[in-house]
């Protein structure tokens, strides 16, 4: 006789494996039907971080930077920290769409942290590029880049001192921008204004002159001359025109 099945056969791994197979199934399709960044709303406090990767007093530290970033410069401004960046898209599209998705009419930046490729990006509205020189914002990618890649730093920290650099970075600009408007203020502005119409006019004028002045010069330099006529001879009427009177002497005789 064969032996009966032992009540020790294990049971358990099976079962286990079939519901570890059950939660990949359900985990996958939890992850292929989540809400993507760009669709969701603005996060109320400034920051929105899927990867657990800002420990909660960095998180505050950085709230309480950026919402005061964003009254120094007038605008509105977030952080994202994503796990990766949608498969077909780059880090740069994805902050354009989402800053877009956020503040479609109002001056904008978004910065976004994306922990697959330990990337922090910056999306810019087009007011910021025009308030600032270009030059200086993209050199930012440069600065930030070199901080995202300091070994010896966690995630938080490698974030934390990317931001704080940004907003150090952001406030000179403002700066820089604030004195060059107060170089030019409005009576200043009022009286270049003036100075360029007059400037301009006088421009004019003088070119009026001068066409002018050419025309004269080349005017005086012609001559005219009475036509000729032919006319017939009246001897000794006076005032008759033609000649007066033609007088033949004899040729001397030898």
């Amino acid at each position: 006789m064969s032996p009966l099945p032992s009540p020790s056969t294990p049971l358990l791994p099976s079962l286990l494996r079939w519901l570890g197979l059950a939660a990949i199934i359900l985990s996958g399709v939890g992850a292929a039907t989540a809400v993507p960044v760009q669709e969701m709303p603005a996060p109320a406090d400034g920051i929105y971080d899927d990867t657990r990767a800002l420990e909660p007093p960095t998180r505050a530290m950085l709230v309480s930077e950026l919402n005061t970033l964003s009254q120094d410069i007038k605008c509105d401004l977030w952080l994202t920290a994503t796990s990766f960046t949608p498969s077909g898209q780059t880090l740069r599209q994805q902050l354009r769409e989402t800053r877009h998705h956020w503040s479609p009419e109002h001056p904008a930046i978004l910065l976004g942290y994306d922990r697959a490729g330990n990337l922090l990006g910056y999306s810019f509205s087009p007011d910021i590029w025009d308030r600032y020189p270009a030059g200086l914002l993209a050199d930012l990618t440069r600065r930030t880049d070199t901080i995202m890649a300091r070994e010896g730093l966690t995630i938080d920290e490698r974030i934390s001192e990317a931001v704080l650099e940004f907003s150090s970075t952001m406030r000179q600009l403002e700066t820089m921008r604030l004195k060059g408007e107060r170089r030019f203020g409005s009576p200043e502005k009022s009286l270049f204004f003036i100075l360029s119409i007059g400037l301009i006019i006088a421009a004019v004028i003088a070119a009026l002159l001068g066409i002018l002045s050419r025309r004269r010069d080349h005017l005086s330099g012609q001559e005219y001359h009475l036509p000729e006529v032919a006319v017939g001879l009246r001897l000794g009427a006076p005032f008759g025109g033609g000649l007066i009177a033609e007088v033949q002497l004899p040729r001397n005789s030898k």
